[in-house]
């Protein structure tokens, strides 16, 4: 965390992670784009239609307010796993891969090294992240490029996109939304009665596994 942030406490953090063979430069280059939104109004985030768990701490519609975003480049370490329950400001709550690609054949390459950048970053058995996508920006296609109805993990940025800053606003929301979603699935296990055996058990609680709840 950076103490010289003012509410640093009070951000969502989103973890930025270059995907596959892009460069320092190219990354940084769209990295800077969306950390441009450093706040989301509460009213742009799309908010799932819902009535169970998923919608306890959704926006009601025209929530006045912001919701105010960080962009991190690197994850806390395995070791502060333990402070996952007692202080999530430390951890991202979401995270964007940002791919380059130029052609089709190339998606399940990015698809499976983004899994597996997740998979080294955060622990299977952790709580974070609670969303993830991966932003591919085309570049040098010749017939353009689009994912299958298997990737829907990712989202590709056409190269003669006129209005990517308004696309990458509204994708941010609807990763805040989901966010929102997961925390009160995440609040839902916690409130059960084995969630609060496992909350009473130790000093540094863990959430129970799914496989533990009934």
């Amino acid at each position: 965390m950076d103490t010289h942030v003012f509410a640093s406490l009070a951000q969502i953090r989103v973890l930025l992670v270059p995907i596959g063979s892009i460069s320092q430069q190219t990354f940084e280059k769209y990295a800077s784009e969306i950390r441009t939104f450093d706040a989301i109004r509460l009213g742009d985030i799309a908010v799932e239609g819902t009535k169970d768990e998923r919608a306890r701490f959704q926006p009601k519609p025209l929530s006045t307010g912001y919701l105010h975003l960080s962009f991190p480049s690197h994850p806390p370490p395995h070791s502060h796993k333990a402070l996952s329950l007692i202080r999530p400001s430390h951890f991202p709550l979401a995270i964007i891969g940002v791919a380059t690609c130029s052609h089709s054949e190339a998606l399940p390459d990015i698809v499976s090294q983004f899994n597996g950048a997740v998979l080294d970053m955060f622990p299977p058995s952790g709580m974070y992240p609670l969303a993830r996508n991966c932003f591919v920006f085309e570049e040098g296609s010749s017939s353009g490029i689009s994912p299958s109805g298997q990737q829907t993990e990712l989202t590709i940025f056409p190269e003669m996109m006129g209005n990517r800053k308004l696309h990458i606003g509204t994708l941010l929301g609807e990763i805040c939304s989901q966010i929102f979603g997961e925390f009160g699935v995440l609040i839902q296990r916690l409130e059960s009665p084995i969630g609060n055996e496992y909350l009473n058990a130790s000093l540094l609680p863990v959430l129970p596994l799914l496989t533990d709840m009934p």
